[in-house]
């Protein structure tokens, strides 16, 4: 949606961050609700809301309108496919993953299981399409990967599906073409998926669930354009964080890496695709702290080696 597109006073009514945003409070308990994401995000908004006692109508609304699926019952192991080496397309490896997710299917198994087992490889397999396939990805394939990879509990998965039964939650598929002002609220213009109509549609409140995947580095935080004015930080090519080598290390206008300078988590989801979970950022904190810890020992010389150890250097 286009930045024109939004009223300037609606923004009092729109929440662009529900986690930190102090307002997602005020929302009153009969309060119509648009939710703008039907993600992992929307679902915690809404089991929130309704924990604080909301009970007005909620509308989760987004391009396609999939929420997540579900987890299994029960455990399965992941599952490990053969993936070729050599060239990579984004359809090749859609192929290969669906045709192993029918055969599990077939066999009376769980598909979720050869999901599981791409989480290992989801980086690697991402750092071998070219940026014509990882665009491709993100236009077509992305948000059905979404629904399959990042999935609800079985006993969150059974509330959405009362909410929704019961009416209090609306999901719906579309575009937003422009957001207004009113006395009580916003007035939202809809134009449902394959729609050519727009609906306007009013709402007290306007909440941002689209997740964090993607962070425009030159317009937000003034270290970070900073960074970026100093050519210490760019943006990747799909423009969805900072530009990152496979280490979390920071690339800079130039091209190379920026020695002591770390991303980590979302900031670098354009280079690393699989980096917004707690595991996937877990396993890239620990190695950029041994690559911290191994630069400083060197640093120090020899006089600190297996002491135990780590120099801290304040400031210049």
């Amino acid at each position: 949606m286009p930045a024109e597109s939004v009223d300037p006073e609606a923004r009092e009514r729109m929440i662009a961050d529900p986690w930190s945003d102090g307002r997602i409070e005020s929302i009153g308990r009969d309060d119509r609700v648009l939710l703008v994401g039907t993600g992992l995000t929307m679902v915690d908004q809404v089991l929130t809301l309704a924990a604080g006692g909301h009970r007005g109508p909620i509308t989760a609304f987004s391009r396609r309108g999939h929420l997540p699926t579900g987890h299994y019952d029960r455990r399965t192991e992941p599952i490990e496919i053969d993936i070729p080496e050599g060239s990579l397309t984004i359809v090749r490896l859609a192929r290969l993953v669906i045709a192993a997710a029918r055969a599990q299917v077939s066999a009376g198994r769980d598909w979720r299981a050869i999901i599981d087992g791409l989480r290992p490889v989801t980086q690697d397999l991402w750092r071998r399409l070219d940026h014509v396939e990882r665009r491709r990805f993100c236009r077509h394939l992305e948000c059905i990967w979404s629904v399959a990879r990042h999935r609800m509990a079985p006993s969150v998965e059974a509330e959405i599906s009362s909410a929704r039964q019961s009416g209090r939650l609306t999901v719906r598929a579309g575009r937003i073409v422009a957001v207004k002002r009113t006395q009580r609220g916003v007035i939202v213009g809809l134009q449902s998926r394959g729609g050519r109509t727009v609906e306007l549609a009013g709402f007290d409140w306007m909440v941002n669930c689209s997740g964090s995947g993607c962070v425009a580095v030159n317009a937000v935080e003034p270290p970070l354009h900073q960074l970026v004015t100093q050519g210490l930080m760019r943006s990747d090519r799909l423009g969805r964080g900072a530009d990152v080598t496979p280490d979390g290390v920071v690339v800079g206008r130039s091209g190379q890496p920026a020695r002591g300078l770390y991303a980590l988590g979302p900031m670098g989801a354009g280079s690393l695709l699989e980096i917004t979970a707690v595991p996937d950022i877990r396993e890239q904190v620990a190695t950029v702290a041994r690559q911290i810890a191994e630069s400083a020992m060197v640093e120090a010389g020899p006089g600190f080696a297996g002491s135990g150890r780590i120099p801290i250097r304040l400031g210049t």
